[in-house]
């Protein structure tokens, strides 16, 4: 993912259309999962790139704008490599960052095993 958006940065317009491509499916999918609910409480990004890649999630709440959600971008910018948050704003659809520990859940179901 970094080496996309690194290589997006430098103008490259394959790892563009690789960005677009990529952010595009993640709305679409979040969308047409929001439409077989009868609620939502929020949306979480979490793992390496949800918890890691701002212009990732920068980019799958533009798209997600027409269901009221608009990006904080001093929080969305400030959720990153641990710290958890909000990262819409205020009186809209809540969007969070939480960050996961895989490596310690394995280990306890591992530990559950023995």
């Amino acid at each position: 993912c970094r080496g996309i958006i690194d290589a997006m940065e430098q103008g490259h317009k394959g790892a563009t259309l690789a960005f677009q491509v990529f952010t595009y499916r993640v709305a679409k999918y979040i969308a047409s999962y929001m439409v077989s609910l009868e609620s939502l409480d929020g949306i979480i990004f979490t793992g390496g790139i949800g918890e890691n890649a701002l212009p990732i999630r920068r980019e799958v709440l533009a798209y997600l704008q027409i269901f009221g959600y608009k990006e904080d971008e001093k929080a969305n910018a400030a959720a990153r490599f641990g710290n958890a948050g909000l990262i819409t704003e205020a009186g809209t659809p809540v969007v969070m960052v939480i960050p996961t520990n895989e490596e310690f859940v394995i280990a306890q179901q591992s530990v559950e095993l023995l």
